[in-house]
């Protein structure tokens, strides 16, 4: 069997979602190819997989390999209508909410990573597969290394979650005496990074972002090593059909370095108390998070 994989412009979805399973099937003998961003190889394919869309080429590209026999698969991890506190929400439902669902209508299979994005695909009827996402951990940036730094609690991720944030303003301005620390925000827009680095600041370090320590981001095969900065880490999310939508990637990046994480359980609801805490976000029972 010939598969080609289309590449993501979405690192992150890319890395997990495509590249690095389709590496390790390649290394058991799958014959794999994986398609520049620009143009589809000419060869002949037994199985076409893509993330949302197939990026910078167009749906009927899909549909003319679909008329010659090739077999289609549409990779979907997040949930394809975008709210609008997101800050991709302009992009998405001017560009691609209405090409995504077509993309999944005319797949010949589905896969989702959560079953909360499954039942929502039921509900237009579409049939999907559940593929959770998972990591390797014979990858070294997945296994902890023992760096010398304060004792540090935080985030390690994008910078489109600031509507989970807002949630630990209050109960971060008094009860945490340890370091906070973020890594890894993704825009790299002038003007930007700053900004989001003032928020994070504001929100983690009581209103003073000096006193927050942050790391750049990185690439995808090395982000997991700013959990090496972290003993505790945070995983706030915001309860709507957009984050319950979302796998727990996080908890097992967490898991990975053994950290025990604190959540309010929204999208993270395997979390114990053997793993961590689920806390309240209620302004008076913030004495949880103690």
């Amino acid at each position: 069997m010939k598969l080609l994989y289309i590449k993501s412009p979405s690192a992150g979805v890319h890395y997990h979602r495509l590249e690095l399973p389709f590496y390790l099937l390649a290394n058991e003998g799958m014959n794999v190819t994986e398609s520049n961003i620009y143009r589809m190889h000419d060869d002949d394919y037994d199985v076409v997989v893509f993330n949302r869309l197939p990026y910078y080429q167009p749906l009927t590209t899909i549909v003319r390999l679909q008329a010659k026999g090739v077999k289609v698969i549409v990779d979907l991890d997040d949930y394809w209508e975008r709210p609008i506190y997101n800050s991709n929400y302009s992009v998405y439902e001017s560009e691609y909410r209405d090409e995504i669902l077509k993309a999944l209508k005319i797949a010949n299979v589905v896969w989702v990573s959560t079953p909360e994005l499954q039942d929502r695909l039921k509900k237009i009827q579409i049939e999907s597969v559940l593929v959770p996402n998972a990591l390797c951990y014979d990858e070294p940036q997945f296994n902890r290394a023992e760096i010398d730094h304060p004792l540090s609690f935080g985030w390690v991720g994008g910078g489109e979650h600031q509507i989970d944030f807002r949630k630990l303003i209050e109960p971060f301005k008094t009860r945490f005496k340890a370091l906070p620390v973020i890594g890894g925000a993704t825009t790299t827009k002038d003007g930007e990074l700053s900004r989001y680095h003032q928020f994070l600041g504001q929100v983690l370090a009581g209103g003073n972002p000096s006193k927050c320590k942050y790391y750049l981001a990185t690439d995808v095969n090395n982000y997991g090593h700013l959990y090496n900065y972290l003993d505790i880490v945070v995983l706030p999310s915001h309860d709507d059909i957009f984050s319950r939508c979302k796998s727990n990637l996080k908890l097992l990046e967490a898991g990975s370095h053994k950290l025990p994480v604190i959540t309010n359980g929204a999208v993270y609801k395997e979390v114990n108390n053997k793993i961590g805490i689920r806390v309240s976000s209620d302004r008076e029972r913030y004495r949880d998070w103690e």
